[in-house]
Order: C-alpha cells, then sequence, then structure tokens
C-alpha cells in the first residue's frame, strides 16, 4: 500500500496516470497486479464490497 501526496509530488501523480492510463482524481484508488492497473476508482466509487475481491 502507498499514499501518494498528490499536491507535493505533482509530477509522480502524473506519470502514475501516464503509466497506468487513468485519468488523475482524488482521492484514488489504484490496484496493481503485474505491472497492470486492474482497478481503479475514485471517490464515492471505492466500497469495500469491491476492495475485498482483491484481498
Amino acid at each position: 500500500v502507498y499514499y501518494l501526496d498528490l499536491l507535493s509530488y505533482r509530477n509522480v501523480s502524473d506519470e502514475v496516470g501516464y503509466t497506468f492510463q487513468v485519468q488523475h482524481q482524488s482521492p484514488q484508488l489504484l490496484i496493481i497486479k503485474n505491472g497492470v492497473c486492474v482497478y481503479h476508482a475514485s471517490h464515492y466509487d471505492i466500497t469495500q464490497t469491491e476492495l475485498s475481491r482483491f484481498l
């Protein structure tokens, strides 16, 4: 698990969005498996129900 402070590290945030082909949002959750973003959600779309399938 990593936390990225988007305000302090905008260049890192931009690179993450580019690398995993996701639009930048905050808050945002990305699940990366074997170098591929297999799930992403932001704001109220981040739910425990959705996350439990990746645990």
